[in-house]
């Protein structure tokens, strides 16, 4: 019975500090202020040739490699941005693959 009781008021003890803890923290969190840096402000001159450019999607082939019997590709997304001629003027790479896998001739 003694032993019911220790553990019951050690459970008590426990519960009233994890509790007392979550609400110190997470007051300090809520009250904690963000640094955001300011920007320049709403760019008035837009730049024109930003307009002008052309913006595709395309899926360029980083790595093959062969494994346990298995080719597998892996195809990174690019954003291709062009002229209006069709030259590329810059090409950014994205978070996105894509991968293939595919049972090896060999």
């Amino acid at each position: 019975m003694i032993q019911k009781f220790r553990g019951f008021v050690f459970f008590l003890a426990i519960s009233c500090i994890l509790a007392a803890c979550f609400a110190y923290f997470g007051n300090e969190l809520l009250n904690e202020q963000t640094l955001i840096p300011a920007s320049a402000g709403p760019q008035s001159q837009t730049d024109e040739s930003e307009y002008d450019m052309n913006f595709d999607l395309e899926q360029k082939l980083v790595e093959k490699k062969t494994v346990k019997g298995y080719v597998i590709e892996t195809y990174r997304e690019y954003e291709i941005y062009k002229d209006a001629k069709g030259q590329v003027l810059k090409s950014v790479p994205t978070a996105n693959y894509n991968y293939l896998r595919y049972k090896s001739k060999e």
